[in-house]
């Protein structure tokens, strides 16, 4: 706390981001200042134990919550130090590196180092999520909390992170965190260069990270490439269905199939396997109606939607 009040001291108009605020820093320093240190010791514990009534007391219990939290990534994901509190060599290493003057801003060497130390604590987690950034940057998707977390729930069957959604919302924040102050990813949110380098100069990583991307490239399969063709096509078939409209090819707003199957270029396969999905799917928010009437004689294949012959369709929506 107290070389937190240095840093601010230094720079009166930032805060840093990860880091207890400015003011908390500020009122709870001046709370404890002067105190002996079993008193200071005294005070904390009570707080933690006792109900919080006034605002520097709140600021003290999640200072102190905070102060754990560091404690424990250092001991759990990062192995800076030991049980007993002690700076392993890893956690001496560190020290050993040169930092920025900026406290929140990493230079290289602190990057790799965070980034070899997170790949043998977090390695499924971290790369998940980086990997899982670039599906968020081609499908332009916005619940990704959800959505990564169903990833790893499938895949890898780890059923404990069914958590509510702020929890989850606060997992991906912290990673996401990581991953932005390591400055991991690209524009395109492609993992960079130097870091893929670390991952494929240990073989043990290198299988885990290729593990990891063939079973997104299936999650991507099943979850993301096949909504995002059959909402293609379902805008295709509409707009072939307006046009079949606008040329009168309808008759009281039933149009034949394989009108509108002519712009679309499909088989008759897959259009029939479309039209069962498109009827499941757009069923409760749009009137559709099939016909297998027709005023003349048609000998053509009719397709089969819900085991019923068909040849016509109504569309409202």
């Amino acid at each position: 706390m107290n070389k937190l009040q240095k840093i601010y001291a230094k720079s009166p108009h930032l805060e840093y981001p990860g880091l207890v605020s400015r003011h908390a820093v500020s009122s709870v320093t001046s709370r404890l200042n002067g105190l002996p240190k079993t008193k200071k010791k005294e005070l904390i514990m009570s707080v933690m134990r006792m109900e919080r009534y006034e605002d520097v007391d709140k600021q003290i219990y999640s200072t102190y919550k905070a102060a754990s939290y560091y404690v424990n990534l250092s001991k759990d994901k990062l192995k800076l130090i030991d049980d007993q509190n002690c700076l392993t060599d890893f956690g001496k290493q560190l020290l050993s590196i040169k930092s920025k003057a900026h406290p929140a801003h990493l230079t290289k060497k602190e990057s790799e180092f965070f980034f070899k130390r997170l790949l043998e604590n977090d390695f499924l987690l971290l790369i998940a999520l980086c990997l899982f950034k670039r599906l968020e940057f081609k499908y332009k998707f916005t619940d990704s909390d959800n959505r990564y977390f169903d990833f790893i729930k499938k895949m890898y069957r780890i059923k404990h992170f069914i958590y509510n959604n702020q929890s989850l919302a606060n997992y991906n924040k912290v990673r996401s965190s990581w991953i932005g102050s390591m400055d991991i990813l690209d524009a395109r949110n492609i993992i960079r260069n130097r870091f893929m380098k670390i991952i494929q100069s240990d073989m043990r990583l290198d299988i885990w990270f290729n593990e990891i991307t063939n079973n997104l490239k299936l999650y991507e399969a099943e979850s993301f490439k096949s909504k995002r063709d059959y909402e293609s096509l379902k805008e295709r078939f509409t707009s072939s269905y307006k046009l079949c409209i606008t040329q009168k090819k309808d008759v009281l707003g039933f149009v034949n199939l394989y009108d509108i199957k002519d712009n679309l270029k499909i088989s008759h396969t897959n259009y029939e396997l479309f039209l069962n999905t498109f009827y499941e799917l757009e069923k409760a928010k749009s009137h559709i109606f099939f016909s297998n009437i027709v005023s003349s004689i048609d000998r053509r294949k009719r397709f089969r939607v819900r085991g019923v012959s068909v040849l016509k369709i109504k569309y409202k929506w």
